[in-house]
């Protein structure tokens, strides 16, 4: 359409960002690329070691059974299995759009 003056996607030559903040001056050479990959975690920093003793073992059976406990409370809500009878809405929705596109492409 003519009268937008250039304006839009894909126009002009221009850089949309300054070089010059990213560190690189006008004419510099790139630096050299990485060829290896940088380590997944930082050196510096290791994992605390886990503790042990009999106190340590002693409260683990604790909360063991304390959450064991929880979950035979009357309060305890239990996860509703899913109904065998019952489609997934997400798979019926997908099959609906499936039948829609192919009556459409079969339509042209």
């Amino acid at each position: 359409m003519a009268g937008r003056g250039g304006r839009g996607r894909g126009r002009g030559g221009h850089m949309t960002f300054n070089v010059e903040a990213v560190g690189i001056g006008k004419g510099e050479a790139l630096p050299p690329p990485t060829l290896q990959p940088s380590p997944l975690f930082p050196v510096k920093y290791k994992p605390v070691p886990l503790q042990t003793g009999e106190e340590v073992e002693y409260m683990l059976a604790l909360k063991q059974e304390l959450r064991g406990a929880m979950k035979n409370l009357p309060y305890f809500i239990k996860p509703s299995a899913p109904k065998k009878g019952k489609k997934n809405n997400n798979t019926t929705t997908h099959q609906a759009r499936r039948m829609q596109n192919s009556s459409s492409a079969r339509g042209q």
